[in-house]
């Protein structure tokens, strides 16, 4: 049944290892593909779904926000229900809301969190290698610290992109300047560590660009 067109606000998490990241690809499974195929089922519409950022392959998230536009009548509680029936176990809807006409995932974020998990002992346990970085060296936490204060603040981070990825039609005008409002490393207070540490580094920023993996990511919009 068809009505009035509604927004929908959807924020979901969604474990990244079986996937090509979160956008859509030919012949590639992305997350972004198959929360709309499900969404196709349900509304019987082809829908494109706007997340707030493009995780990569092998990226988590724990709370990605998108949005998509629709005419269907079924109730919020019914896209919610729905969604996470017919999805995978890797993927599944936190919340489901109407939103304002003017919202957008992506141009309403305020700006992404990353979370990365690393582990300083020895050995790794073979089942955490998806969710943590290794680094089995000598983990130099003072020196970490003062690197991540030398990351604060705003900076154009060309240099990290890849040559010719900027899409040259953008009219923000910001180019590749973002801020870090907080870079923190401490130790993951969740996990016994025991002789060695369990440490999970923080950055929060207004759209930066981040180099590691794994991670897990989450955005803050509104």
């Amino acid at each position: 049944m068809s009505g009035e067109e509604r927004n929908i606000r959807l924020c979901l998490a969604y474990d990244g290892t079986g996937y090509s990241g979160w956008q859509r690809q030919p012949e590639a499974r992305t997350v972004q593909a198959t929360v709309e195929a499900c969404l196709k089922r349900m509304t019987s519409e082809e829908v494109t779904l706007h997340g707030a950022g493009r995780t990569d392959a092998g990226v988590h998230a724990l709370g990605m926000v998108a949005n998509f536009h629709t005419r269907t009548s079924i109730p919020v509680h019914g896209l919610w229900r729905g969604l996470n029936a017919m999805l995978p176990a890797d993927i599944q809807i936190l919340k489901v809301q109407e939103a304002d006409p003017r919202f957008h995932s992506r141009y309403s974020a305020t700006g992404k969190a990353y979370r990365y998990d690393l582990y300083t002992g020895p050995v790794q346990q073979p089942t955490r290698r998806l969710y943590e970085t290794h680094v089995p060296c000598r983990f130099a936490l003072d020196q970490v610290l003062r690197c991540l204060a030398l990351l604060r603040g705003t900076h154009d981070f060309s240099s990290f992109e890849a040559r010719g990825s900027r899409n040259p039609a953008c009219t923000n005008g910001r180019g590749a300047v973002r801020t870090l409002f907080h870079c923190s490393c401490t130790p993951d207070q969740s996990r016994k560590a025991g002789v060695f540490g369990f440490w999970a580094m923080v950055f929060s920023a207004t759209w930066c660009v981040i180099w590691s993996a794994p991670c897990c990511w989450w955005p803050g919009a509104r």
